[in-house]
């Protein structure tokens, strides 16, 4: 967690916590006053990355020595990392770093907007002006998009929040798919904010059999997903139910563990084993 040195060296680490510490909960978040955080702890993924990569690094420096590596890696050190840019605009200009919620310097709009229909949203990102004037065609050219407020980036910028309010009364009044189908085809970046229910009938991951059904003895049938990792000459095992409590204790006492008939019988009849 804290690495193997340093007064913190002996605490306990989970990835929320590391990532309060780290200053990513703080910049995860829309406002300086309520700090969200992510909705997943992130931490461990990115120090699972550095552990793959200083693993690699390791095996490199015995093929070249022939010793090995003590390798000395801290989840919270991996965490800072990852605001990096914040850290060097810090230096830099000696400013406060505040949370940018939904913001994105280069670009206006850009946001994620209310669409038609119950909990329903779309992202939207307009970067160059050519950008600019396909969206404002998409929407059939509103009286609004001729305002001097929203004539060049820098004047978007400064009224996001009337920009933003002008966008969402359009997208409001259509559903998710539509609006971002629209604004695609006119070339504006632009996708729907998908939920559950949603990624279960995607056409790509269908396409792509990244779910499969089964016949659970218990749940009965159920769809599940599968490993996004695909090996074209080596399809591997097909996806197998999620196995019964004790289903696998026979051939795990036998087969791999090498106990006879008699022994196993013998510890079940003494309560060690079940």
């Amino acid at each position: 967690g804290m690495g193997h040195t340093g007064p913190w060296k002996d605490c306990v680490a989970f990835g929320p916590t590391v990532q309060s510490l780290g200053g990513l909960t703080y910049l995860t978040s829309y406002t300086i006053n309520e700090p969200i955080g992510l909705g997943h702890a992130y931490a461990d993924v990115v120090s699972g990355l550095y552990g793959v990569l200083a693993v690699l690094a390791a095996l490199e420096c015995r093929d070249r020595t022939g010793e090995g590596q003590h390798i000395d890696l801290s989840e919270y050190e991996a965490v800072c990392t990852a605001i990096g840019p914040a850290l060097m605009e810090t230096f830099l200009h000696q400013k406060e770093i505040v949370p940018q919620g939904n913001d994105y310097r280069p670009a206006a709009p850009y946001g994620c907007y209310r669409c038609w229909g119950k909990d329903r949203w779309c992202v939207v990102a307009v970067f160059t002006e050519d950008e600019w004037r396909a969206l404002c065609r998409a929407l059939g050219n509103p009286d609004w998009a001729e305002d001097e407020r929203f004539s060049t980036l820098a004047m978007r910028k400064k009224h996001k929040k009337e920009l933003d309010r002008c966008i969402e009364a359009w997208t409001t009044a259509h559903p998710a798919e539509t609006v971002v189908q629209k604004l695609q085809r006119a070339g504006v970046s632009a996708g729907v904010v998908q939920h559950a229910g949603d990624l279960a009938g995607d056409p790509q991951l269908l396409a792509r059999d990244f779910f499969v059904f089964m016949k659970h003895p218990v749940l009965g049938e159920s769809k599940t997903d599968t490993s996004p990792i695909h090996f074209m000459d080596s399809p591997g095992e097909p996806f197998k139910d999620a196995p019964l409590m004790g289903q696998d204790n026979q051939d795990i006492f036998k087969e791999i563990l090498g106990l006879s008939e008699g022994t196993v019988l013998s510890y079940m009849e003494r309560g060690i084993i079940a």
